[in-house]
């Protein structure tokens, strides 16, 4: 038989046992009394994580491309009542449209299906005019330069500027204006002249379009007069898809300013243009410099994403 619960040496060995409790209770923090953490574990400087950042720049051949939006722009109008209402310019969708047939293979993807955006003047047909005028006009083709803002050059690594493009010899590959280019900056396949209108031979885009505002017939190259530094500004809340409602600026025009019908003010703040009433006046040379940087740095959808990087 065991022993009993009120034998002495249970008790004793009881007895000793509550009093070891007691001791090590006096020798312990209350857990109950600590007030709880108020930093998250993953804030404790022990458990700080490494960092990990990851930059993803999309380079596929839609990046190449030189307009936005695609498939359609809205812009404001007012109808025959005065009234503000919106107005649907057809964009192209996915298409291979380029702005200058001299390009760089490597800057026109698909190059064997790229098309051209017509720069005459004077051009002939409907279509052809109504796209030249949209596709060669900021509020049409936010890609498209503006004369509202002042394009810099990249930046590199280090944060110095590249060299500014020339009017009369603008480089196609921006890397040419890199402070540490070791490539011949005045190679001749490597600029083009904006100063002047040439002949070239291309695949034009389009006189026929079809329901995605492509052409709607496989383009035969022709041989047609091209001027590059045209630029169309829409007059503000009037219909989009109708050419007579944009105003042509030549940059090739043998003026002393450029007088742009509204106030640019980020121009005027550079230094620039100056304001003549609600008119922002532009040195010829100095709009031409401007044409030129937008050109080489900012003409295609990756060459926009890669100047706010420094490369």
């Amino acid at each position: 038989m065991g022993p009993s619960l009120t034998s002495p040496g249970l008790t004793h060995r009881l007895f000793v046992g509550a009093c070891c409790l007691a001791l090590l209770a006096t020798q312990q923090p209350q857990a109950w009394a600590a007030a709880p953490s108020q930093t998250p574990l993953i804030s404790n400087p022990a458990n700080s994580p490494k960092p990990n950042v990851v930059l993803t720049l999309d380079d596929s051949g839609s990046m190449a491309f030189q307009y936005l939006p695609e498939r359609q722009a809205i812009a404001t109008v007012r109808d025959s009542s005065g009234n503000l209402t919106s107005e649907t310019v057809p964009m192209p969708s996915d298409a291979r449209i380029y702005l200058d047939p001299r390009d760089l293979t490597k800057n026109t993807w698909d190059s064997g299906n790229a098309l051209f955006v017509t720069a005459d003047p004077n051009i002939a047909g409907t279509v052809l005019r109504q796209k030249q005028t949209q596709l060669r006009s900021p509020q049409v083709n936010s890609i498209y330069y503006n004369p509202a803002t002042v394009y810099r050059p990249w930046k590199d690594a280090t944060g110095r500027e590249f060299a500014n493009a020339t009017f009369n010899s603008a480089f196609l590959d921006p890397m040419r204006g890199s402070p540490n280019t070791t490539e011949a900056l005045n190679a001749s396949d490597q600029r083009v002249a904006l100063n002047t209108t040439v002949d070239l031979q291309a695949r034009w885009y389009c006189d026929v379009l079809n329901r995605r505002n492509e052409c709607a017939t496989p383009q035969d190259p022709s041989r047609r007069r091209f001027n590059p530094a045209l630029v169309y500004l829409l007059t503000p809340q009037t219909d989009p898809n109708v050419s007579t409602n944009y105003t042509l600026f030549n940059l090739n025009d043998a003026v002393r300013d450029f007088v742009y019908p509204a106030i640019y003010q980020e121009r005027i703040d550079a230094g620039q243009c100056r304001r003549s009433g609600n008119n922002t006046l532009c040195p010829a040379n100095i709009e031409r410099q401007n044409f030129a940087n937008w050109f080489s740095y900012y003409r295609s959808r990756l060459m926009v994403a890669q100047a706010i990087l420094r490369s």
